[in-house]
């Protein structure tokens, strides 16, 4: 009867210890948790044109590959385009203050 007590105690101390442990990681992941999210979502929709280059390559690696840069491709695409406008509004809002600012003297 001696052993059940000490075996209660050494549970209830493995149990706080995890969720010590439990909440550290949590802590840990935090700031990453929107990356995962991205990166599964990517990876969920991004299966179905893998699984199709690779029944019909039977190559595995390259249909990875292909895959893999497809994505990068379709997200790449529209932030270039979004960049390039945000560039040339920003260049056209500088010549618009240039020309205000020498047509008033200063």
């Amino acid at each position: 009867m001696n052993r059940d007590p000490n075996r209660r105690d050494s549970m209830i101390a493995l149990l706080v210890l995890l969720a010590i442990a439990l909440y550290l990681v949590w802590q840990m992941l935090t700031p990453y948790l929107s990356a995962i999210f991205l990166a599964a979502v990517l990876g969920i929709s991004g299966f179905p044109l893998y699984a199709a280059l690779e029944r019909r390559w039977h190559r595995p690696a390259l249909a990875s590959l292909v895959a893999t840069l497809a994505i990068m491709a379709l997200i790449a695409g529209p932030m270039l385009f979004l960049v390039a406008t945000v560039a040339r509004e920003a260049q056209s809002l500088y010549q618009a203050l240039s020309t205000t600012s020498r047509s008033q003297g200063g």
